[in-house]
């Protein structure tokens, strides 16, 4: 992969949900993609590492995942199978790495990438959002409005698709190893105190220090 604005030499940015979209595909990486005896090794193992136990690995791949499928879909060289698996691999790192709020935001747009591409040709992609936990149909059957009467351009991703991508996934989003274990704090009222009322003193209980010295 090359990026259209950084050289090879150059340091490499984080990734970052704007230049997702920039990422190009050289030469030598359509030959691999269009070649039977590697395009399939390829992109399992680029999908594969979005499940390592390595967030900012998982983040880092986010890159490569869209350039390819949007190659493989001009291509043609997807099937209806290959396409659930994608998703279905973008879904399952929202589980694994959602909690940090970088690859939240870079798989929520990858997301929606994806399903707006696949979509229109692949009823496997709809059925693999079926099967999100709690999923809401009318909100899926609103993204799916939004792609059919779609205006955007190139890879732009629409906010309000955006939104309803992440309405609809928000039930994978896991939790940070540090939310897993912990215990919630839970604080009871406490019954009142009855304090008792101050006896007043009458006046003639009162010493007369003037006798005390007398």
């Amino acid at each position: 992969m090359e990026t259209e604005e950084h050289s090879m030499d150059s340091p490499t940015p984080p990734p970052t949900r704007s230049n997702i979209t920039t990422e190009v595909i050289s030469d030598l990486g359509l030959i691999l993609l269009r070649s039977d005896k590697t395009c399939h090794s390829i992109v399992l193992t680029v999908l594969g590492a979005l499940a390592w136990i390595d967030s900012n690995a998982s983040l880092k791949v986010t890159l490569l995942i869209a350039p390819i499928v949007r190659q493989l879909a001009s291509d043609k060289s997807l099937n209806g199978e290959m396409a659930a698996h994608i998703m279905a691999a973008i879904l399952n790192a929202l589980t694994l790495h959602g909690q940090h709020e970088a690859n939240q935001g870079s798989l929520m747009t990858l997301g929606a990438q994806v399903y707006e591409l696949l979509r229109p040709s692949f009823l496997e992609v709809l059925s693999v959002m079926q099967q999100i936990p709690g999923v809401n149909p009318v909100d899926l059957q609103k993204l799916d409005e939004r792609i059919s009467g779609s205006t955007s351009k190139g890879n732009k991703v629409e906010k309000v698709k955006k939104d309803l991508f992440k309405k609809l996934t928000g039930n994978l989003i896991g939790r940070s190893m540090g939310q897993l274990f912990k215990k919630e704090v839970k604080i009871q009222d406490l019954p009142r105190i009855a304090i008792p009322k101050k006896v007043e003193q009458k006046d003639s209980m009162i010493p007369n220090l003037q006798n005390i010295f007398s």
